[in-house]
């Protein structure tokens, strides 16, 4: 577990200025202060000052008139000043609805008070009221903030669903992008640290940054949350610490509010590629029942726990028990897989048993049912995996979980998980990024290749892949001659026996549906029923045969699929015979990088050819070093 999150600021210095002195030296003529039309209008005043702290004044001056019917006298003014100010400051910081406002406004307050004046103007006294005001974010931080936050809802695509599936869609992704700040921890002077600005910008911060954060993205989109303070304990201590509450209907249209703590739950950890980063979500929408996952390490102050406040935001006893997707990793054994982890935390084991998990990928639907054998590394959730070809990395996955009669989305993409790590490259090996760097490179070059030929549309037909390196410094740095000085055994291409009965063959990599060899043999006769194909792996044994497919030109084509990608140096053997007499009709021996040496080595093979080819070679490199480190 990771280090205690319990870091804090909600000391607010208040500093009472009020100027009384001011008060026997009331001043004349005209103040560019608001004026107010009359002593009630604390409300306006309060409104005022509120959106001049959004936009983060840090001094703000209101005046409203002496009440009529008032004589004037000292004492009375220094009483209409301290209720004028009360009023007005009183409830500036209420709960409004408004993302902008209320606890986040509270929570990014550094400093504030206030000094107090009059002015004598058209034979009429005015209170002045200047409040001073200092901030963690300033106004064009905030800015750029509300900026970020629009493309992210864009992003998250929250038009038309329910509030459940926004709270989903926003945790999931703070969770997932935000990393604890402990490189400034007791540094009081580094302000930004409690900021929904540097969670959201700087991608790092302290639990009040991510309270903030989540704060402002839900009730920007409708969902009610509040900020909740208190003490919280781990292995190392209890401390202060930040957490939220949100509200949801339940099944019966009741509206209850649920804790999370977005901080402990971004705890991610990364353990191999083959189960990737999961986020524990331990703190995730839970109930007030004794024994629940907070009732045993989060002490609310007693604010937040007053019957007062409970009556407002009643606190739900069970935790909201619903499915949901908690996590991502890659699998890179021959087919790249994405696997969407899913917690059933609350469910029977026959609601979970009947569960199943459809992904849609570029117009290919399929089903996953919900197995007990597919657990993720932590055995916390259920692993449900989704293959895809290199060209695919950008394209949106959606999977659509159906459990218990209900429905739940998320959208993912392979480019998603290599972006996590590039944020997060502190947490990770460097073999592990050389992986994802160059799995980035075999996507861009395998889809520009592969767009030449099919004639597809990079952002139509699939999105675009960024490379990491150029096309030039991907050619060179995996030339013939390095192939040729690295032992990877044998590298070759080829036919040993081909009988007359064979036309024409040829042998072609694949790495559009997942990295493997393609035989294509032509007969120059009617095969009849009595042939068959087997594949031998001279080192290994246990690829996958596809089924022979005959082709619209009269070829047939043996499919050697699924190699993984540390083993791309394997050699194999295709042979076709007669069943009856074991008549060979065509033997081949190949390995990938065998075809990869012969495109770098050949002169008829286009750049865009080679530096796909490239792009394997190195991709084999990053995944075998890997390997040999664990």
């Amino acid at each position: 577990m990771e280090k205690i999150k319990l870091l804090l600021k909600i000391g607010i210095a208040v500093s009472f200025i009020v100027l009384f002195c001011a008060l026997f030296a009331i001043t004349a003529g005209a103040e560019s202060d608001p004026v107010f039309a009359s002593f009630d209008d604390a409300a306006a005043a309060t409104e005022f000052l509120r959106q001049q702290m959004v936009e983060r004044q840090e001094a703000v001056r209101v005046s409203l008139p002496w009440p009529e019917g008032v004589d004037y006298d000292n004492s009375t003014a220094a009483y209409l000043i301290s209720e004028l100010y009360n009023q007005i400051w009183g409830s500036v910081l209420d709960h409004t609805g408004n993302g902008n406002e209320g606890d986040y406004l509270r929570n990014h307050l550094i400093n504030f008070g206030y000094g107090a004046t009059l002015k004598f103007e058209d034979d009429r006294y005015y209170i002045i009221i200047t409040f001073h005001l200092t901030y963690h974010t300033n106004s064009d931080e905030e800015e750029i903030l509300t900026n970020k936050l629009t493309e992210i809802y864009d992003s998250l695509d929250l038009d038309g669903k329910s509030d459940y599936e926004k709270f989903d869609a926003i945790y999931d992704w703070i969770v997932k992008h935000v990393v604890y700040d402990y490189s400034h921890l007791g540094d009081e002077s580094y302000y930004l640290q409690y900021s929904a600005y540097a969670a959201l910008i700087n991608g790092t911060s302290v639990c009040q940054g991510y309270a903030n954060l989540l704060y402002r993205m839900l009730l920007d989109n409708g969902v009610d949350c509040r900020i909740i303070t208190g003490n919280a304990e781990n292995e190392e201590g209890i401390g202060r610490h930040a957490w939220n509450i949100v509200g949801l209907e339940n099944e019966d249209n009741v509206l209850y509010y649920y804790f999370v703590d977005a901080t402990w739950d971004s705890g991610g950890y990364y353990s191999y590629p083959s189960t990737g980063t999961e986020f524990p979500m331990f703190y995730r929408l839970r109930g007030d029942g004794s024994g629940s996952k907070f009732d045993y390490n989060h002490w609310r102050d007693e604010e937040f726990s007053s019957w007062e406040f409970l009556d407002a935001y009643p606190l739900n006893w069970d935790d909201y028990a619903v499915p949901f997707f908690s996590g991502h990793s890659v699998t890179l054994d021959g087919l790249i897989g994405v696997n969407f982890m899913v917690k059933f935390d609350g469910l029977t084991l026959e609601q979970m048993q009947a569960a199943s998990v459809t992904f849609t990928v570029n117009g290919r639907e399929t089903t996953v049912p919900y197995s007990e054998s597919t657990s993720n590394a932590s055995g916390t959730a259920r692993k449900f995996s989704v293959y895809i070809n290199s060209v695919e990395m950008a394209d949106r996955i959606t999977a659509v979980l159906s459990c218990d009669g209900k429905t739940f989305t998320q959208t993912y993409s392979l480019t998603d998980y290599l972006d996590y790590i590039d944020t997060h490259a502190d947490q990770f090996s460097d073999e592990v990024i050389a992986i994802c760097d160059s799995l980035r490179d075999l996507g861009h070059y395998t889809q520009e290749y592969l767009s030449g030929i099919h004639g597809w549309e990079i952002g139509q037909d699939h999105l675009p892949i960024e490379a990491k390196t150029t096309n030039d410094i991907i050619i060179d740095s995996n030339n013939p001659e390095l192939i040729s000085e690295l032992d990877f055994g044998d590298l070759y291409i080829s036919v040993s026996e081909c009988s007359d009965d064979i036309a024409r063959a040829s042998v072609s990599l694949v790495t559009e549906t997942g990295t493997g060899i393609i035989v294509y043999v032509k007969p120059d006769v009617l095969l009849t029923d009595d042939w068959r194909v087997k594949v031998i792996g001279i080192d290994k044994d246990y690829y996958n045969i596809e089924n022979v497919d005959e082709r619209e030109d009269g070829r047939f084509a043996v499919i050697v699929s699924g190699i993984p990608a540390h083993e791309l140096n394997l050699c194999f053997s295709v042979k076709i015979e007669y069943r009856t007499n074991h008549r060979i009709l065509f033997e081949a021996q190949f390995s990938v990088l065998g075809y990869v040496k012969m495109i770098l080595d050949g002169d008829n093979y286009s750049v865009q050819h080679k530096a796909a080819a490239s792009a394997l070679f190195k991709y084999y490199l990053a995944v075998k070093e890997y390997q040999e480190s664990l």
